[in-house]
C-alpha cells in the first residue's frame, strides 16, 4: 500500500488530467467536409485555423474552443465561407508545411492573423504557455505574406491601408449594443 500511495500523482495533477481529457473528447466534425472542430466555431466571432485533428485536440485540451482544423493539404469551401464571415487567426507549425499553408491560403483567400509555433514545432506538441505565447505574437495577414512568404506588398507599407485593417478588425468585433454606446 504504500508504494501504491507513493507513486499516485497529488490531486491537484489528477484533477488536470482528468479535465484535459474530458476537453480533448469535444471534438466535433463542422460543415459538409466533416473538418475537426471546437464546439464554439458558430458561436464565436474569432476562430483559429489549424493544421489537422491532433492540433485541435491539442488546443481543445487547453480549453480552446473556438478552433478548426484544415484536414489535410485542401482547402474546402467550408473554411473560405468561415474566413468570409468571421475574424481569423491561421496557426501554423513552425516547419515548411506551415509555411507551403500559408502560401495556399494567400492564394485563396485574406486571414486576418497568422501566428506561428516555434521552429521545429508542431502546434499538437505545444504546452498551454507556447500556445498563449504564440497567439500573443500573432501578425496581420499581410505583414506575414510579406515576412513569411517574401510578397512584397506595396500597400501594407502604406500607413493609411494598415490602420484601415486595424479598424475594420476592430469594427467586426465590436457587438451591435457595443456600437450604441
Amino acid at each position: 500500500l504504500k508504494s501504491m500511495v507513493d507513486d499516485m500523482p497529488d490531486s491537484q495533477a489528477f484533477t488536470n488530467q482528468v479535465t484535459q481529457t474530458v476537453r480533448s473528447l469535444e471534438i466535433t466534425e463542422y460543415g459538409k467536409d466533416r473538418l475537426p472542430a471546437g464546439p464554439n466555431i458558430d458561436d464565436s466571432d474569432e476562430i483559429i485555423i489549424v493544421e489537422g485533428r491532433a492540433d485541435v485536440i491539442n488546443l481543445l485540451k487547453y480549453g480552446i474552443r473556438n478552433v478548426i482544423g484544415l484536414n489535410g493539404a485542401s482547402v474546402s469551401d467550408t473554411i473560405i465561407d468561415l474566413i468570409k464571415k468571421k475574424v481569423v487567426t491561421l496557426f501554423i507549425d513552425g516547419d515548411r508545411g506551415g509555411e507551403l499553408i500559408l502560401r495556399r491560403l494567400s492564394s485563396l483567400a485574406d486571414l486576418d492573423f497568422v501566428c506561428r509555433a516555434p521552429d521545429g514545432k508542431e502546434v499538437e506538441e505545444l504546452t498551454l504557455k507556447e500556445i498563449n505565447k504564440a497567439l500573443r505574437a500573432k501578425i496581420a495577414w499581410e505583414q506575414a505574406r510579406a515576412e513569411f512568404l517574401g510578397e512584397e506588398d506595396s500597400k501594407f507599407k502604406d500607413r493609411d491601408f494598415r490602420d484601415k485593417v486595424k479598424r475594420r478588425t476592430f469594427e467586426r468585433k465590436v457587438m451591435p449594443a457595443e456600437v450604441e454606446d
